[in-house]
């Protein structure tokens, strides 16, 4: 009878060992498969993303920011924001714009917060939908003078037509929720190719309502 004492299992180990640590590493990565396959993803016409283009945003205060929009608006099943920061070094910025691109072009995110330049760069293109029906419904209530994003964009193959396509946030003191994020000088728009539009117009009337006044903290 074969005797399975230390020096049986000493040498086993020594030899087969690495099939073991193979089969362990092959049950983690196919559990963590099973759970990546089968987790819960809240789809994109039930979820709001807002993006912060420009300066350095606090993480934790966006967080927070997101959690303060689903709060009020509890109907909306996930609000979450986020910041691409446009700042530091010339290969910083180089990465940056290109993760905007990559977002942007995958359709990644509902509403866009610009710089001017920026927003008027890409409405040239046609990025955003027309507010003119939110705004006319009374949806979306945007304060000032809204000739500086009622622009002239393409709506058709060799068509263009003037929309309010944006609201700037021009002379307001900002939402305050992050450190460095400067967002006076700045239009958000709706982006063309959200699955949320409805909701996403009531995110940036929130933006609207919280402008002049420090994010509210989150309910524990």
């Amino acid at each position: 009878m074969k005797r399975f004492d230390r020096a049986w299992w000493e040498n086993h180990l020594r030899y087969q060992g690495v099939k073991y640590v193979a089969l362990a590493i092959m049950a983690t990565l196919g559990w963590s498969m099973i759970f990546s396959v089968t987790e819960y993803r809240v789809p994109p016409n039930r979820s709001v993303d807002v993006y912060f283009v420009g300066g350095y945003a606090d993480y934790d205060k966006l967080e927070d920011l997101g959690a303060a929009m689903k709060a009020d608006l509890p109907h909306i099943e996930q609000i979450k924001c986020y910041n691409i920061a446009l700042a530091g070094d010339q290969e910083s910025v180089a990465a940056s714009e290109q993760k905007l691109f990559v977002y942007m072009g995958s359709g990644e995110g509902d509403i866009y917060v610009f710089s001017r330049q920026q927003f008027l760069a890409y409405a040239d293109q046609g990025a955003f939908l027309s507010l003119d029906g939110y705004v006319a419904g009374g949806a979306l209530r945007p304060q000032g003078d809204l000739s500086l994003t009622t622009l002239n964009v393409p709506t058709g193959e060799g068509v263009r037509e003037k929309h309010l396509v944006g609201v700037s946030l021009a002379g307001q003191n900002g939402l305050r929720a992050t450190e460095g994020f400067d967002n006076r000088n700045s239009i958000m728009g709706l982006m063309s190719y959200s699955t949320n539009p409805d909701e996403a117009v009531q995110v940036m009337q929130w933006i609207l309502d919280h402008r002049t006044q420090d994010a509210p903290a989150a309910a524990k």
